[in-house]
């Protein structure tokens, strides 16, 4: 699994609404990976930085879709 662009994501998430529902379901499944880290269950330790990495795109572009929803210049 490769890490996502912000072009892709771009053209993935056209609401804000969306965005924010996808951060939300992004967060619940870092839970879930501490949760496997903490009782020493399988799983996969890029995904905790993969996972990181999309809540931080998602959130920049979410901040960009706000900003420009206010400004439109």
């Amino acid at each position: 699994m490769a890490l996502p662009k912000m072009s892709d994501l771009i053209s993935k998430f056209d609401t804000l609404e969306a965005i924010e529902q996808e951060i939300i379901t992004l967060k619940k499944e870092l839970a879930t990976l501490r949760l496997k880290k903490a009782t020493r269950k399988a799983f996969k330790s890029h995904e905790f930085k993969f996972t990181r990495r999309n809540i931080a795109q998602l959130n920049l572009l979410k901040t960009e879709e706000k900003f420009l929803s206010t400004n439109p210049s």
